[in-house]
């Protein structure tokens, strides 16, 4: 590790950490997605198709102690 960093409080090493990751987030679209990302982002629903699964979903029972799991 850095000896000039790891002479800085943990707090502050925590303050420029997180400046670091908004600094990067703030700049995320110049980083392209991977193939296997997108191919994941394609997969997953929409948020209006989850609630569509969901809300037409039919109510699940919880099983009562004398279900039946062998048949």
């Amino acid at each position: 590790m850095n000896t000039k960093l790891q002479a800085l409080p943990v707090e502050e090493r925590i303050r420029i950490v997180e400046d670091l990751w908004d600094s990067i987030a703030a700049d995320q679209k110049s980083l392209p997605l991977t193939t296997e990302q997108k191919t994941e982002l394609d997969r997953c629903p929409t948020p209006t198709k989850l609630m569509e699964i969901l809300t037409t979903w039919p109510l699940m029972r919880w099983p009562t102690s004398d279900a039946n799991y062998d048949s």
